[in-house]
């Protein structure tokens, strides 16, 4: 992202980012909008899934001892959520 931005916006993108207040309904309903605008169509599916990612120590972000499909128990891992517009 920093190579595709400006120089020297850096700051105004902070603002953005991490000190506004965001409106999470008016930004929903954008959202929502955008979405029914831009990609509505009958013969399409959202699909989302969630995987599990076995780890063996805690040093990367989300690792915890959680139950993972991929191991079939309770162990060490990341849990991702993928989505899939097909």
């Amino acid at each position: 992202m920093s190579k595709a931005r400006p120089v020297g916006c850096g700051r105004r993108q902070q603002a953005i980012l991490g000190r506004r207040d965001w409106d999470a309904e008016a930004l929903g309903d954008i959202l929502r909008d955008y979405v029914i605008e831009h990609l509505a169509d009958d013969e399409t599916v959202l699909v989302i899934d969630e995987t599990g990612f076995l780890k063996q120590g805690k040093a990367s972000c989300g690792v915890a001892r959680q139950y993972t499909g991929f191991a079939g128990k309770i162990s060490n891992c990341q849990i991702g959520v993928f989505a899939a517009y097909v």
